[in-house]
């Protein structure tokens, strides 16, 4: 037995005799550092893998350390070394690590037939997530070169969802995930002035390392779901790149810790149709938006609605066609609360210096242009603009978010009329 593993296994004795940690529940916790280390070490031994991760937690929680040693020498010392480094970064960028065991790990995800042997959750995930009879979270996926009638979507059924006690989970890339996340964020700014003084913005599942957001144009809406309080979530290593493979493995999370998956639009090949299949493994309620018969990215949720998958036409027909939720449904939708605070030409200014510098132009002119029409269809800003709908989407949304903007209906309004100097 090597001297790295002989210390593991007297300082996991040692917890074990600890009067406070005497229930599985407060081993857990008390270990959760120390098991961290073995479970992301195993994970990195050549030839090992889930099951012998899933075989270590079997062996801590059954307290069979003899077991766990022949196990635990199987580990060479680059995992060991991995695994070292691993939680000194955990530690000083403040990410927290679950397994399995820890109480705080999701209840919904357990639940599922291969959950995560670690998490890795950079920011808060919401209080009441493992209160799953008294909570709704509701996942929404599609294509990643989504229409703008998608987005759109997206945007308001996100925004919708949101209330005290419902989240909206989704996977952070391009295309309609985006456009849930920018949902989230406007219905739970909006509503925490509000209704929902405890609405929360939302969970991003990465196919990458939470320290390495995928893709990068999106980095900038993953600091603003964690500055307001949000969660990204992954169980791949702090810096893990995303890949092919790595994609259909979240997708799997995405699913496993919601209640309701919705898919907005999906050709044949999307991968949002293998997260709709995993949920309906995992016992999920899975709805659908109709799209265009002659759509390539509607054929996918067309056919699930064929399948049996409900059809979405509001956030309503959630809590109509699903009565286990119905208690859920606020009382005020968050589409008719709205704030109308005016911003002046100081505070207008201010936001534009904020901004990345990539995006002042495009800023500056959509706020010249709306100081002109007062109200323009969304596509119509794009051509007006010359810029990619990804980009203005971006911008909107910090601007709605500080009340500069309102996206209703597929407009944008100037609630700041004249806040731009001319």
């Amino acid at each position: 037995m090597s001297n790295k593993v002989a210390r593991i296994l007297r300082t996991l004795s040692e917890i074990g005799k600890e009067q406070s940690c005497k229930t599985l529940s407060e081993r857990a916790v008390c270990s959760n550092e120390i098991l961290c280390y073995l479970l992301i070490a195993i994970g990195r031994t050549s030839g090992a893998g889930r099951v012998m991760q899933s075989n270590a937690l079997r062996l801590f929680l059954e307290a069979d350390l003899a077991q766990l040693e022949v196990l635990l020498n199987m580990v060479g010392e680059d995992a060991w070394e991995f695994a070292s480094s691993e939680l000194v970064a955990a530690r000083r960028q403040n990410i927290q690590l679950l397994t399995l065991a820890h109480p705080q790990y999701p209840l919904r995800l357990l639940r599922t037939y291969d959950p995560p042997p670690v998490l890795y959750v950079r920011g808060v995930l919401p209080s009441y997530i493992n209160d799953v009879d008294d909570s709704l979270f509701v996942a929404i996926v599609g294509s990643r070169q989504a229409t703008s009638y998608g987005l759109r979507t997206a945007e308001r059924l996100a925004r919708d969802i949101v209330s005290d006690r419902a989240t909206v989970v989704s996977g952070l890339a391009l295309g309609i995930d985006a456009a849930a996340h920018e949902g989230a964020l406007r219905g739970a700014i909006a509503a925490r002035s509000g209704f929902a003084k405890n609405a929360y913005v939302g969970i991003a599942v990465l196919g990458s390392g939470v320290l390495r957001v995928a893709p990068s144009t999106n980095c900038y809406l993953s600091r603003k779901l964690l500055d307001e309080g949000g969660a990204l979530l992954s169980e791949f290593s702090l810096y893990e790149p995303a890949s092919r493979y790595t994609f259909p493995l979240r997708n799997r999370i995405i699913s496993g810790l919601s209640d309701v998956v919705i898919v907005v639009e999906a050709n044949v090949k999307s991968g949002a149709l293998i997260t709709a299949r995993l949920a309906a493994e995992q016992g999920r309620e899975i709805m659908c938006v109709a799209g265009p018969i002659d759509s390539p990215n509607s054929k996918g949720a067309n056919k699930l609605i064929q399948q049996g998958a409900y059809l979405i036409t509001s956030v309503d027909d959630i809590y109509d066609s699903i009565p286990r939720f119905s208690h859920l449904k606020p009382s005020v939708a968050i589409g008719e609360f709205r704030s109308e605070v005016p911003v002046s030409s100081g505070v207008a200014t201010e936001l534009l210096e904020q901004l990345p510098p990539s995006w002042k132009n495009l800023a500056s002119s959509l706020l010249k242009t709306l100081h002109e029409c007062k109200i323009c269809p969304f596509d119509n800003l794009v051509e007006k603009l010359s810029c990619s709908p990804s980009d203005l989407r971006a911008v909107v949304t910090e601007l709605e978010l500080r009340n500069a903007l309102s996206l209703e209906l597929g407009d944008l309004v100037s609630i700041a009329a004249g806040s731009i100097d001319n």
